[in-house]
C-alpha cells in the first residue's frame, strides 16, 4: 500500500475519533466510558508519535503546533466564548467571568470549552516528546514508565495545573506508545488479519475484566497499568486495522477534508451541545448537531485560512 492511501486511511480513523469525542459529550452514561473513553483521546496523543519526524529541529516542531494548535486555541477560545455570551437560551448567557476557567487551562475549563484541555494536552506531549523522540527505544520507555507513574499517583493534582501542563506530561505516555507501534508495525506481515484479532482481544478484555476506565482530563488513567495498557491495545488495533484499508481514490479527498477540521470541531462541538442542553434537546440531535454545525463551519473557514487557520492535523508532526 503507498504511503498516500495509508495515511489517509489513518485520516479515516482521525474522523472516527472525533466521532468518538462527540459521542463520548453527548452519551455520558457508564457505557460510553466502558467503550469509548479507554480509546478515543489516547488515539489522538498515540497518532502524535506515530506520525513524529524525529529529524526536525525542535523550532520547526514548535513552529508547526503553534500553528495547528496555538492559534487555534487563542481563537477559537474567542469565538466560542463571543458566541456564548451573546446567544440566548433558557439558563442564561455566559458570563465574562465564567472565561476565567478556560483562560486558565488543564481540567479547569467546563463546558462550554470542556474539551480545550484536550488542545493544549497535546501541544505539550508533542513538544515534550522533541527530546525523548531522539532517544533509543528503551530509554523511551523508561520515560514512558515514568509519565505513567506520574499520572497514576498524581494524576489529580496534574490536571488541576494551569496550561494542560500536567496533562501533557503523562498524556505522553500515550505519545511514545505511538511511535512504539509505529515501529512494531514494521514488523507486521498481516496488518489487516492482526489489527482486527488485538481488537477483539481489547474488546473482550474491556467486557471481562473489572476495569476502572479513564478518564484523562481529570488525571484518571483507569485501573492502575492493567487500563493504560488496554488503551494501548485499542489503539495499535485500530491503527493496524485503518492501515491495512485501501481507500478508494474518489473517497480520499472527502476523507482528508473532513479530517482537516479535527481542531475546530474538537474546540467547538461542546458549544452546540451546552446550548442545546439548555432547551433540553434529545441526545440524538445533539450529537447530529454537534459534529454537523462545527463540521461546517470549519469547511467555511478552509477558504480562510489565513485569517484564521483551521488546520485539524495536530496529531501529525
Amino acid at each position: 500500500m503507498d504511503a498516500t492511501a495509508r495515511n489517509a486511511s489513518i485520516d479515516a480513523l482521525r474522523v472516527v475519533g472525533i466521532l468518538a469525542v462527540v459521542f463520548a459529550h453527548v452519551y455520558t452514561q457508564p457505557v460510553a466510558h466502558q467503550w469509548v473513553y479507554p480509546w478515543h483521546v489516547p488515539l489522538f496523543f498515540a497518532l502524535t508519535g506515530y506520525f513524529f519526524r524525529p529529524g526536525r529541529r525542535f523550532r520547526a516542531h514548535l513552529r508547526s503546533r503553534m500553528l495547528t494548535l496555538v492559534v487555534p486555541y487563542a481563537g477559537w477560545l474567542l469565538v466560542v466564548g463571543a458566541l456564548a455570551m451573546a446567544i440566548p437560551n433558557p439558563v442564561g448567557r455566559l458570563r465574562f467571568a465564567d472565561l476565567g476557567g478556560a483562560l486558565e487551562g488543564g481540567n479547569n475549563g467546563h463546558e462550554p470549552f470542556g474539551a480545550f484541555w484536550f488542545i493544549g494536552a497535546l501541544f505539550i506531549a508533542a513538544l515534550l516528546y522533541v527530546p525523548v523522540g531522539r532517544l533509543p527505544a528503551w530509554p523511551q520507555a523508561v520515560v514512558a514508565l515514568g509519565a505513567l507513574a506520574a499520572g497514576t499517583f498524581s494524576g489529580a493534582w496534574l490536571a488541576a495545573l494551569p496550561l494542560s501542563i500536567g496533562q501533557g506530561l503523562y498524556c505522553l505516555f500515550f505519545v511514545i506508545a505511538g511511535r512504539g507501534i509505529a515501529a512494531l508495525q514494521r514488523r507486521v506481515r498481516h496488518p489487516a488479519l492482526t489489527g482486527p484479532i488485538l481488537l477483539g482481544c481489547a474488546v473482550i478484555l474491556t467486557g471481562v475484566l473489572p476495569v476502572t476506565p479513564p478518564d484523562l482530563k481529570n488525571g484518571i488513567l483507569g485501573t492502575p497499568v492493567v487500563m493504560p495498557l488496554l488503551s494501548v491495545l485499542f489503539v495499535a488495533a485500530l491503527i493496524l486495522t485503518a492501515s491495512s484499508i485501501r481507500l478508494p481514490r474518489w473517497a480520499v479527498p472527502a476523507v482528508l477534508a473532513v479530517a482537516g477540521t479535527a481542531t475546530v470541531v474538537v474546540l467547538s462541538h461542546s458549544l452546540v451541545i451546552w446550548e442545546l442542553k439548555q432547551y433540553s434537546a434529545q441526545p440524538k440531535w445533539m450529537l447530529l448537531a454537534a459534529v454537523l454545525v462545527p463540521l461546517a463551519a470549519a469547511l467555511l473557514l478552509t477558504r480562510f485560512k489565513r485569517i484564521l487557520p483551521t488546520s485539524g492535523r495536530s496529531d501529525t508532526s
